[in-house]
């Protein structure tokens, strides 16, 4: 089965069974005429994969240096070559001097096109300055500038697929330290691929000028069926492999652990990780943020914030002023690993004569399987017959994890029926694809009748599946507000110079690939599904209304939502309404792209 993730704004998901197969050449590198002897390839080797080359007679050697037209000098230290699509050597570097030691090269990877990308050298041990020279050949390479220092930032504009050669220059002139190239990403790569797997294929637009576009997620959003023509797709997007691996085996994310909401106009932090920096330095749920790295949120108000959070938070530390209970404090937080684990909080109220279980579930991700096992085998031999879920924060993660945490709340008598049911695009279906979960027999079910859920608007994707998935066996109740409105999900995939490569992937790409619907045929088709099919974003409606009370601890009894879920199991009645709460006009923050998946920063 393939491994599915849903996620908030965006989703994501793992694993495909070989639908997808690039076309791979082998080639078998020959090469005449070289100094001490011929040089033959050892064997095939894929494009893009390192060629080990065989020195005759001598010992087994990789080249460092091809000069055109001419020959290659081999050493002794390894190094690397490679060749391109069109059989010719892509990577080429100095020859050997005797007090020369080569640092790079580094593969001559493929980069992501950006407007600032940073060059990198070993730095000599006395101080002096480095002029480096950058050009899109060997020959008519100019210079870019001069550093004392180990690096310098390139901020010129570049081409999509064009390959750069850059060079190190010592103060002397005579040193070469090093002299690398890489190459800007082909886009037509990426369009081609969408094509194959993009829920909304046939709504590509055609005519994509990729000049304007600066790196992956821009140009990914240039092909994509938004909003902006009609169409809905506000999720699909790219993260670097470490940042996708390191979220989703181990639910880890460099940050400083907390996330926020719009109180009003006002910027009020809702949830601080406990021992994340954040947590560390103080902050805490229902602290008003003043401003933040220097910009005053007040001053430059919500629309500004929200358009230009990453830029606001980039860099290594965070300089936070917040506000509450009418004290300033000002901290500068240095971003850390954040752990989270995906159930936050675990609890048992005696309501009357029943015990009622709360459990706040953050990610269907990392180790969410054995944290539910855990939690509902305390339920179960604790023995509650009532459960409120808090999904509030939950935007989303693996299909697989919301199908256990179904089966866990349902009887074990619910084996075998369906789940959900999911759809991809025309292409993929004559494929094969196309996948059914069904409901699983699990030791610690707790076999409810009903179910209690608090939601926001940042509630979706696997959250708003685990809801429909349940409502054609069993009574969900909604408490809160309308979950986000995602019946679509995505696969996640390996990418490597813009085609799939899951066995070394430089980037992981997560479009939306498929729809679900629950054993009835439905997404909700009362809450969900107008008379358009097409129209199914407005996520699933609250039975009853209440905003995401800040000033009160998650899991505490006064906490607005929960007292909501603990008054009907008890009176079987929702409580009369605070006049003065539903004045307080709540915002849930929109997160974009790898930060809708964490949910925080």
């Amino acid at each position: 089965m393939k491994k599915i993730i849903l996620l908030n704004l965006m989703v994501i998901m793992l694993i495909l069974n070989g639908c997808i197969n690039e076309k791979q050449t082998n080639y078998e590198l020959i090469i005449n005429d070289v100094e001490n002897g011929t040089v033959t390839g050892e064997g095939e080797y894929k494009e893009g994969e390192i060629a080990i080359l065989k020195a005759l007679p001598k010992e087994e050697y990789k080249f460092a240096y091809w000069e055109l037209g001419g020959k290659f000098i081999f050493f002794e230290n390894p190094l690397e070559i490679l060749m391109d699509e069109n059989k010719e050597i892509s990577v080429v570097f100095a020859k050997l001097e005797e007090e020369l030691t080569l640092i790079y090269p580094k593969k001559g990877e493929t980069i992501e096109y950006t407007k600032n990308i940073e060059l990198n050298w070993e730095k000599e041990e006395t101080e002096e300055t480095y002029k480096i020279y950058f050009g899109e050949s060997l020959e008519n390479m100019e210079l870019l500038g001069e550093t004392t220092e180990n690096k310098i930032i390139i901020n010129k504009k570049l081409d999509w697929d064009t390959k750069y050669y850059w060079d190190v220059v010592r103060e002397n002139g005579k040193k070469l330290e090093n002299i690398s190239s890489f190459s800007t990403f082909n886009p037509d790569n990426l369009y081609g691929f969408m094509k194959e797997v993009y829920l909304w294929n046939e709504n590509m637009p055609t005519d994509i000028d990729y000049s304007q576009y600066t790196n992956y997620n821009e140009l990914l959003g240039s092909m994509l069926y938004s909003p902006e023509l009609g169409g809905y797709d506000h999720w699909s997007f790219i993260i670097s492999y470490e940042e996708y691996k390191s979220w989703s085996e181990n639910s880890e994310y460099k940050g400083v652990g907390f996330s926020f909401l719009w109180q009003d106009d006002n910027l009020m932090i809702k949830r601080v990780y406990k021992d994340s920096p954040g947590d560390v330095a103080g902050l805490e749920r229902g602290d008003r943020i003043l401003s933040i790295n220097g910009y005053d949120i007040v001053e430059k108000g919500k629309e500004y914030f929200e358009e230009n959070i990453e830029e606001i938070l980039a860099g290594d530390i965070m300089d936070i002023k917040t506000k509450k209970n009418g004290v300033e404090k000002e901290n500068s937080i240095k971003k850390e690993i954040v752990q989270v684990h995906p159930v936050q909080e675990k609890k048992i109220f005696k309501v009357g004569e029943k015990k009622v279980g709360y459990l706040v579930f953050d990610t269907f991700e990392g180790k969410a399987d054995e944290e539910l096992e855990e939690a509902f085998g305390e339920f179960k031999t604790k023995g509650i017959n009532e459960l409120v879920l808090d999904l509030r924060y939950n935007g989303g993660g693996s299909l697989g994890i919301s199908l256990n945490l179904a089966s866990l709340i349902l009887d074990n008598t619910k084996k075998g029926e369906v789940f959900t049911t999911l759809t991809y695009n025309e292409l993929l279906e004559n494929y094969g694809w196309g996948s059914i979960y069904e409901f699983k027999e699990k030791e610690n079910s707790l076999n409810l009748q009903k179910l209690y859920v608090i939601t926001t608007k940042g509630s979706a994707s696997a959250s708003e599946y685990l809801i429909n998935g349940l409502e054609p066996f069993m009574d969900v109740i909604i408490v809160g507000d309308d979950t986000h409105g995602k019946p679509v999900g995505m696969n996640v995939m390996g990418l490597k110079d813009g085609k799939y490569n899951n066995e070394n992937p430089e980037n992981m790409i997560l479009p939306i690939m498929f729809k679900g619907v629950n054993s009835l045929g439905e997404f909700d088709e009362y809450k969900f599904i107008t008379e358009n099919e097409e129209k199914i974003f407005d996520g699933l409606r609250a039975d009853y209304k209440e905003i995401d009370d800040i000033y009160n601890e998650l899991g505490s009894e006064d906490e607005a939502c929960l007292k909501a879920c603990l008054c009907k199991i008890e009176n079987d009645e929702f409580p009369q309404k605070s006049q003065k709460r539903s004045l307080l006009r709540i915002e849930q923050f929109e997160n974009r792209r790898f930060r809708s998946l964490i949910g925080a920063y």
